[in-house]
């Protein structure tokens, strides 16, 4: 299902937190499927990038359990990863991320659909 056919409530909601984002950036980017724990990982390494190490294994944590429970089941319902929970891992589909990315800036009168934060 390409981003034009995904309802615009879909797109904006599946964007709409700043952690979905940040896990479709680092599945942008991976070669083959990622374990959970290691997109639970990269994930909290990008949210605390200039935080103490401390910081990182107390976000990894929550980051780990709040993706399991609440994003990756978000982004799976409209097609945007596959997520293979008996193997515990996760893709992106082809490029779908990009076309939502795509579809939220060119609706976004700022243009900066993706932006981290407000």
């Amino acid at each position: 299902m390409n981003a034009a056919a995904r309802p615009t409530d879909s797109v904006f909601e599946v964007l709409a937190s700043p952690h979905r984002r940040r896990i479709l950036r680092v599945l942008r980017t991976a070669t083959e499927p990622m374990s959970e724990a290691e997109l639970a990982a990269l994930t909290a390494q990008r949210a605390s990038e200039t935080a103490r190490r401390e910081r990182v294994d107390a976000e990894y944590d929550r980051i780990r359990i709040e993706q399991y429970h609440v994003h990756l089941p978000k982004l799976d319902a409209v097609d945007v990863i596959d997520w293979n929970r008996d193997r515990r891992s996760v893709t992106e589909r082809d490029g779908v991320a990009d076309e939502l990315i795509d579809a939220a800036r060119a609706s976004d009168p700022r243009g900066d659909g993706t932006e981290e934060g407000g």
